[in-house]
């Protein structure tokens, strides 16, 4: 790949092709509220992988919508899961043939979607060094004495 000086000299420099000069996402350091249209299993994931990705310093308003786009594939998985749980794994066919049940279907659909979604936001150990992430910052002691006033610095001597 040509560096960005010799993209330069050739006349072929486009700054809006220069991969350093693209917005950064704003990197949240809250949880946004969730949309009311979330059921309960549905909010779980959403507060779930929200906070993964909070505790990552890799949340930003983009993940969180993606987030709640995902959110019904869970649900999907999780009631397809459970019937088959229930034993719901076969059923028979019109002529009498045992069939695979459409829930297994159902269940591998919704199994990619989420894989999908968890790869794309680094929350499988694959993919998870490919996802940029910005370091918390920690509060620690020495924060606190460079923040002190000269009144509370008097006080404490």
């Amino acid at each position: 790949m040509k560096s960005e000086q010799d993209k330069k000299q050739l006349g072929t420099y486009r700054k809006d092709q220069d991969a350093g000069q693209g917005a950064q996402p704003l990197i949240l350091t809250v949880i946004p509220k969730p949309p009311k249209s979330l059921n309960k299993i549905e909010l779980e994931f959403y507060q779930s992988n929200c906070d993964a990705l909070l505790q990552m310093g890799a949340l930003t308003m983009e993940a969180a919508r993606n987030t709640v786009y995902y959110a019904p594939w869970y649900n999907v998985w999780h009631m397809a899961s459970q019937k088959m749980r229930d034993g719901e794994l076969y059923e028979l066919s019109k002529t009498g043939w045992k069939q695979k049940s459409v829930f297994i279907s159902i269940c591998e659909t919704a199994t990619k979607m989420l894989q999908s979604y968890s790869s794309s936001h680094g929350l499988n150990p694959v993919n998870k060094s490919k996802v940029k992430v910005q370091p918390r910052k920690r509060a620690n002691d020495l924060d606190s004495l460079i923040n002190v006033t000269p009144h509370t610095a008097i006080r404490n001597v």
